[in-house]
């Protein structure tokens, strides 16, 4: 198991085979695993706006959903989601 925090809260949790990224609130902001991608707003804008997603999809390659979820991650939190957080079973770096 590996896990971080970025200055501003955010932990990063990874286990090989799921990434998980959540708020300063401990709701889960994105998930990353062989099931697809989700990643959300944060749980104070999932009560006030009352949806969820932000940028989440099933399909694709394992090598392009891991470049779209860190891009989506920086994108819609600031995060970055390191290299060493990559799931075995995308291959490459991390494995």
């Amino acid at each position: 198991m590996s896990r971080e925090f970025s200055a501003n809260g955010i932990e990063i949790e990874s286990d090989g085979r799921v990434v998980w990224v959540n708020d300063p609130t401990g709701c889960c902001i994105g998930r990353f695993s062989k099931n697809g991608v989700d990643v959300h707003r944060t749980g104070p804008e999932q009560v006030e706006l009352g949806t969820q997603c932000l940028d989440c999809f099933h399909e694709g390659n394992p090598a392009e959903q891991w470049d779209r979820f860190v891009s989506s991650m920086k994108t819609h939190h600031g995060v970055d989601v390191s290299a060493r957080h990559r799931p075995k079973f995308v291959g490459g770096i991390g494995s």
